[in-house]
């Protein structure tokens, strides 16, 4: 499946601010309401997810960077 580049490179930011949406709206209902919970870890999955990513592009550019192959050697 092909994403355009603009989408690709900004999806860790989407996923950290749907994460977010989704707290405020867990902190706008409260945390009585059935179910919130789930919607709470889901916020954190989101929250998490673009970080992780984020992370990875980073630690990819820098390894790219330095000519690091990842521990495969060329010949």
């Amino acid at each position: 499946m092909w994403i355009p580049k603009p989408v690709y490179n900004s999806l860790p930011a989407i996923y950290i601010v749907i994460g977010l949406l989704i707290a405020a709206g867990i902190a706008y209902m409260g945390l009585e309401r059935k179910g919130a919970m789930i919607y709470l870890a889901l916020s954190g999955l989101c929250i998490g997810a673009g970080i992780v990513v984020q992370w990875m592009r980073i630690k990819a550019r820098q390894s790219a960077a330095s000519g690091n192959t990842g521990g495969i050697e060329q010949n």
